[in-house]
C-alpha cells in the first residue's frame, strides 16, 4: 500500500503515529543532524547482521525471495550470517521508531519512502546509503529521488508499485460502458448509469489514504504539501481542499458500496473481486490477484480520472514504496550495504520478479521478462512520465491525524470538503505545536515536482 494489498496501504494509523512520537519523545526527540559516518566494519571476522524486513504485503512472494537471497549470500560469504525478522504492517513504523530512539536494533531496516525514511534521517537513525555504495551502482536504482536529502540518498529502493484505476469489462458493459472514465464528470455519469442497472459502481473501503492522491491534481508543486504542513500555506486553501469535493460527488452519486464507511479496503473490494462491482482502485499486487480471479482479459486499467487542473494533473501515482537502509548504530555498515547491493544483482532482481511479479526498481532489469498484458501496462504506468505518490510527502503525524479522519468524514457522509480541510489543517497545527524540531527539519526539505 501495501498495508497495501490488505487495505491499509501506507496508512499510518493515528495510534501508530502517537506510539512512534511517544517513543521518540521518551529518548530526547529528534536531531537536526543526520548520521553520515560509515560506521564500524570487520576485517574478515564473523559478521552477524539483523534485517527488519517488510514487503510481503506489497509483493506476495517477497519473504520467500529474501530467504533464498540470504541463503545464497551466506553461501558466497561464509563469514556473514543474516537474521531476517519480518515486520507487521500495523507496527513496523512504531517498532523502528522505538529502536531508533534507543539507537539500538537491526543493522538493516525498512520504512516507507520519503516521509517515514526522512523522519528517521533527521532522528540520526540512518547512515546515507550513498556514503556506503558507489554512484556507479546507485545510478541504476529507480526513484531514489524519493529518499534524497541534502544531496545524499538515504535508502535503497527494491521495487516499484502504483495504484491504477481498474474496471471489470463485463460489469461495465451492463450499463453500456466500454471505457474507463477519464474525467470526473464522466465518472459521475458512469456511476449513475451503473446504479440504474443495480450495479455497485465502485468498490472501496475507508482505511486507505489513497484518496489524498487526488489533491495532487490541483497543486503547483509537491512542495506545496510541505509548505502547508509547516504553516507557510493552509490546508483550507482551495488547492488543498477542493479535491475532497470530488470524493463527495462520488458519495452523493452513490458510486461506492453502501458499507464503504464501515469496512476496510480488503473487505470493500471483495465485490470487485467477486465480479459484483464495476470499478475500484488498488495496488499492482491487487490488480494481479483480481486478474487471476476474473480473467486477465476482463480487466481494464487506466490512470485516475482528471478532477483538478493544476500542472501536476497528469502525474501518475507510483512509488518505490518500502525502502531499505543501514542504521546509524550498526557495527557492520559496509557489510550491510554490500548485502543490499547484492539484492540488486542481476540474479537477484530476476529472482525477485520471478517470485513476486512486481518489477524491481532497477534500470538493469530485463523487461522482456514481462510477458502478460496486464503486467506490461502496469510497468508502463510506473515508469513512463512523471510519477508522484503524494502521501509520501506528508509528515507522518499530519497524515495519520489529518488525512485519515478527513477521508472518513467525506466517505462516511459526515462532513463536506470544508470540514475535511479543517480537520487536516488542525492536525498540521497540532503537529507544529507539538514537534518544533520536526517542523524545523521539514522546513529544510523542498521536494521538486
Amino acid at each position: 500500500m501495501h498495508g497495501v494489498s490488505k487495505g491499509a496501504r501506507r496508512g499510518w494509523l493515528l495510534a501508530l503515529a502517537l506510539l512512534a512520537s511517544a517513543a521518540l519523545a521518551a529518548c530526547g526527540g529528534s536531531s537536526d543532524t543526520p548520521a553520515t559516518s560509515g560506521g564500524g566494519t570487520t576485517s574478515g571476522g564473523k559478521v552477524e547482521l539483523t534485517f527488519w524486513y517488510w514487503g510481503e504485503d506489497d509483493a506476495p512472494g517477497a519473504n520467500g525471495w529474501l530467504a533464498s537471497a540470504v541463503k545464497a549470500y551466506e553461501t558466497a560469504n561464509p563469514n556473514v550470517s543474516i537474521t531476517v525478522v519480518p515486520q507487521a504492517t500495523d507496527t513496523f513504523t512504531a517498532t523502528f521508531a522505538t529502536a531508533a530512539a534507543a539507537k539500538s536494533g537491526p543493522d538493516i531496516a525498512a520504512q516507507w519512502a520519503t516521509g517515514p525514511v526522512l523522519t528517521q534521517v533527521w532522528n540520526g537513525a540512518i547512515t546515507a546509503i550513498s556514503d556506503l555504495v558507489p554512484a556507479d551502482e546507485t545510478k541504476h536504482w529507480l526513484n531514489t529521488s524519493e529518499n534524497t536529502y541534502n544531496g545524499k540518498i538515504w535508502a535503497m529502493p527494491e521495487y516499484l508499485i502504483g495504484v491504477p484505476w481498474v474496471g471489470n469489462k463485463t460489469v461495465l458493459a451492463q450499463a453500456g460502458i466500454s471505457t474507463l472514465p477519464t474525467t470526473w464528470p464522466e465518472l459521475i455519469a458512469d456511476c449513475t448509469a451503473l446504479r440504474a442497472k443495480g450495479v455497485t459502481p465502485f468498490a472501496f473501503g475507508n482505511d486507505t489514504y489513497w484518496t489524498t492522491q487526488l489533491m495532487l491534481q490541483s497543486l503547483s508543486s509537491v512542495d506545496d504539501v510541505v509548505q502547508a504542513s509547516i504553516g507557510k500555506k493552509s490546508y483550507t486553501a482551495p488547492e488543498f481542499a477542493d479535491f475532497e469535493k470530488g470524493w463527495a460527488q462520488m458519495a452523493s452519486a452513490k458510486c461506492f458500496n453502501d458499507d464503504v464507511s464501515s469496512v476496510p479496503m480488503s473487505k470493500g473490494t471483495e465485490q470487485f473481486a467477486g465480479g459484483k462491482a464495476a470499478m475500484t482502485i488498488g495496488t499492482d499486487g491487487n490488480v494481479r490477484a483480481w486478474a487471476k480471479t476474473l480473467g486477465e482479459a476482463n480487466i481494464m486499467l487506466g490512470k485516475w480520472p482528471t478532477y483538478g487542473s493544476g500542472p501536476l494533473k497528469d502525474y501518475y501515482n507510483a512509488t518505490q514504496s518500502t525502502s531499505y537502509f543501514v542504521t546509524s548504530w550498526s557495527k557492520h555498515q559496509k557489510e550491510s550495504a554490500a548485502f543490499l547491493v547484492f539484492l540488486h544483482s542481476a540474479e537477484q532482481i530476476n529472482a525477485w520478479y520471478a517470485a513476486t511479479g512486481t518489477p524491481p526498481a532497477d534500470d538493469r532489469f530485463d523487461t522482456t521478462k514481462i510477458t502478460g498484458a496486464i503486467d506490461k501496462q502496469l510497468y508502463s504506468f510506473n515508469t513512463t512520465g512523471p510519477q508522484v505518490w503524494l502521501q509520501n510527502f506528508f509528515p507522518p503525524q499530519v497524515d495519520g491525524n489529518g488525512n485519515a479522519p478527513a477521508q472518513q468524514l467525506v466517505l462516511g457522509g459526515q462532513g463536506d470538503a470544508a470540514a475535511a480541510a479543517t480537520t487536516r489543517e488542525t492536525a498540521a497545527a497540532q503537529w507544529r505545536a507539538q514537534k518544533p524540531d520536526e517542523v524545523k527539519n521539514w522546513s529544510n526539505f523542498h521536494p521538486g515536482g
